[in-house]
C-alpha cells in the first residue's frame, strides 16, 4: 500500500477492503494477511517488525530532505507525521 495522505490529506484508498475505502486498522491488515496471502501470525509479525524498524532507519533521510529542499517540506512533514502515527 502506498498512502497518498501526505500530497493529499483528505484522501482515501482507491480500492475497497473489506468493502470500504478507509485507511484499514491493523487487524484487518493481518486478517487480510493470513486469508489472501496464506501468512502464519510469526510472519507478520517480522513483517511488520522489518517495516517499522525501516521507518526508523529512514527518517533522519526525511529529515535531511526536508532542510535540503524548502519545497518537500510541507510534504515531507506529512509523510513525517504519518510514518509515525501508530496504526489503530
Amino acid at each position: 500500500m502506498v498512502s497518498t495522505v501526505p500530497y493529499l490529506p483528505h484522501d482515501t484508498m482507491a480500492l475497497t477492503l473489506t468493502g470500504s475505502k478507509r485507511w484499514p486498522k491493523r487487524k484487518v491488515l493481518q486478517a487480510f494477511a493470513k486469508q489472501h496471502c496464506q501468512l502464519a501470525a510469526q510472519q507478520i509479525g517480522e513483517i511488520e517488525a522489518a517495516v517499522e524498524q525501516a521507518i526508523r532507519q529512514n527518517l533522519p533521510l526525511l529529515e535531511r530532505l526536508q532542510q535540503q529542499y524548502a519545497g518537500f517540506a510541507p510534504i515531507g512533514e506529512g509523510l513525517h507525521t504519518l510514518l509515525l502515527t501508530p496504526l489503530p
